[in-house]
Protein backbone atom coordinates (compact mmCIF):
# COMPACT_ATOMS: atom_id res chain seq x y z
CA UNK A 1 0.00 0.00 0.00
CA UNK A 2 1.65 3.42 -0.84
CA UNK A 3 1.05 6.12 1.18
CA UNK A 4 -1.42 5.96 3.08
CA UNK A 5 -0.96 9.58 4.59
CA UNK A 6 -2.85 12.32 3.00
CA UNK A 7 -1.19 14.81 1.79
CA UNK A 8 -1.77 18.68 2.39
CA UNK A 9 -0.09 20.36 -0.59
CA UNK A 10 2.26 19.60 -3.14
CA UNK A 11 5.66 21.42 -3.76
CA UNK A 12 3.93 22.46 -7.17
CA UNK A 13 0.82 23.64 -5.44
CA UNK A 14 2.78 25.72 -2.62
CA UNK A 15 5.09 27.67 -5.58
CA UNK A 16 2.16 28.89 -7.27
CA UNK A 17 0.19 30.07 -4.10
CA UNK A 18 3.30 32.25 -3.50
CA UNK A 19 3.21 33.61 -6.83
CA UNK A 20 -0.37 34.89 -6.65
CA UNK A 21 0.51 36.08 -3.14
CA UNK A 22 3.94 37.96 -4.87
CA UNK A 23 1.50 39.03 -7.54
CA UNK A 24 -0.72 40.81 -5.07
CA UNK A 25 1.40 42.47 -3.13
CA UNK A 26 2.96 43.96 -5.77
CA UNK A 27 -0.94 45.13 -6.95
CA UNK A 28 -1.32 46.27 -3.47
CA UNK A 29 2.32 48.47 -2.76
CA UNK A 30 1.75 49.69 -6.81
CA UNK A 31 -1.37 51.11 -5.88
CA UNK A 32 -0.58 52.31 -2.52
CA UNK A 33 2.24 54.39 -4.58
CA UNK A 34 -0.05 55.79 -7.50
CA UNK A 35 -2.64 56.90 -4.50
CA UNK A 36 -0.02 58.93 -2.71
CA UNK A 37 1.12 60.77 -5.82
CA UNK A 38 -2.27 61.63 -6.71
CA UNK A 39 -3.03 65.72 -6.59
CA UNK A 40 -6.18 66.36 -4.04
CA UNK A 41 -9.30 66.47 -5.65
CA UNK A 42 -11.39 69.48 -3.87
CA UNK A 43 -14.94 68.49 -3.93
CA UNK A 44 -18.38 70.11 -4.29
CA UNK A 45 -21.71 68.76 -2.83
CA UNK A 46 -24.60 69.54 -5.64
CA UNK A 47 -28.30 69.60 -4.63
CA UNK A 48 -30.84 68.26 -6.87
CA UNK A 49 -34.42 68.77 -6.50
CA UNK A 50 -36.55 66.91 -9.24
CA UNK A 51 -33.95 66.76 -11.73
CA UNK A 52 -32.50 69.75 -11.65
CA UNK A 53 -29.76 71.29 -9.69
CA UNK A 54 -30.45 73.73 -7.10
CA UNK A 55 -27.60 74.00 -4.88
CA UNK A 56 -23.93 73.94 -4.80
CA UNK A 57 -22.12 73.44 -1.57
CA UNK A 58 -18.34 74.12 -1.25
CA UNK A 59 -16.91 71.20 0.93
CA UNK A 60 -13.59 72.54 1.60
CA UNK A 61 -12.78 75.65 3.66
CA UNK A 62 -15.47 77.63 5.93
CA UNK A 63 -17.18 76.69 9.00
CA UNK A 64 -19.81 74.11 9.63
CA UNK A 65 -22.96 75.08 8.55
CA UNK A 66 -26.87 74.39 7.63
CA UNK A 67 -28.34 74.53 4.42
CA UNK A 68 -32.11 74.37 4.54
CA UNK A 69 -34.04 73.75 0.97
CA UNK A 70 -36.06 76.38 -0.19
CA UNK A 71 -38.99 74.10 -1.29
CA UNK A 72 -39.14 72.63 2.12
CA UNK A 73 -38.11 74.03 5.26
CA UNK A 74 -38.13 70.15 6.53
CA UNK A 75 -35.08 68.96 4.95
CA UNK A 76 -31.74 70.28 6.30
CA UNK A 77 -28.14 69.49 5.38
CA UNK A 78 -24.94 70.19 6.94
CA UNK A 79 -21.79 70.73 5.69
CA UNK A 80 -18.98 69.83 8.71
CA UNK A 81 -15.88 71.31 9.31
CA UNK A 82 -13.86 68.13 8.12
CA UNK A 83 -15.37 68.34 4.36
CA UNK A 84 -18.05 66.45 4.39
CA UNK A 85 -21.98 66.80 3.94
CA UNK A 86 -25.17 65.06 5.44
CA UNK A 87 -28.36 65.05 5.47
CA UNK A 88 -29.25 65.85 8.88
CA UNK A 89 -33.27 66.29 9.09
CA UNK A 90 -36.06 65.32 6.88
CA UNK A 91 -39.56 64.78 7.39
CA UNK A 92 -39.70 62.10 5.15
CA UNK A 93 -41.24 58.65 7.23
CA UNK A 94 -38.06 56.21 6.54
CA UNK A 95 -34.87 58.56 7.50
CA UNK A 96 -32.92 56.49 5.22
CA UNK A 97 -31.36 59.79 3.87
CA UNK A 98 -30.60 61.13 7.41
CA UNK A 99 -28.80 57.68 8.29
CA UNK A 100 -26.82 57.11 5.08
CA UNK A 101 -24.21 59.76 6.86
CA UNK A 102 -21.56 61.79 5.82
CA UNK A 103 -20.43 61.82 2.02
CA UNK A 104 -16.89 62.79 1.02
CA UNK A 105 -15.20 60.85 -1.49
CA UNK A 106 -16.43 62.14 -5.08
CA UNK A 107 -19.43 59.69 -6.27
CA UNK A 108 -20.49 59.44 -3.20
CA UNK A 109 -24.27 59.92 -3.23
CA UNK A 110 -27.68 60.42 -0.72
CA UNK A 111 -31.48 60.93 -1.51
CA UNK A 112 -34.27 61.21 0.06
CA UNK A 113 -37.17 60.00 -2.49
CA UNK A 114 -40.32 61.17 -0.71
CA UNK A 115 -38.73 65.18 -0.92
CA UNK A 116 -37.37 64.53 -4.15
CA UNK A 117 -34.18 65.00 -3.41
CA UNK A 118 -30.51 64.06 -4.39
CA UNK A 119 -27.03 65.41 -2.93
CA UNK A 120 -24.08 63.95 -4.92
CA UNK A 121 -20.17 64.69 -4.05
CA UNK A 122 -18.66 66.37 -7.64
CA UNK A 123 -15.07 66.25 -7.90
CA UNK A 124 -13.72 69.81 -9.14
CA UNK A 125 -10.25 68.67 -10.29
CA UNK A 126 -9.72 67.50 -14.16
CA UNK A 127 -8.48 64.13 -12.22
CA UNK A 128 -11.85 63.24 -11.03
CA UNK A 129 -13.96 60.54 -11.08
CA UNK A 130 -16.36 59.74 -13.93
CA UNK A 131 -19.57 62.67 -13.51
CA UNK A 132 -22.35 60.60 -11.99
CA UNK A 133 -25.32 60.12 -13.99
CA UNK A 134 -28.58 62.10 -12.43
CA UNK A 135 -31.43 60.19 -13.63
CA UNK A 136 -34.74 60.53 -11.88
Amino acid sequence: MPNAEPVFARRRDLLVIAGLLAIAAALYLLSQFATGRRTEVVCHAEVWHQGRLVESIPMCGGAERDFHCSWNEAVVLHRYADGSVAFVHSDCPDQVCVRTGRLRDPGRFAACLPNQVLVTVVATTEESLPEVDHVS
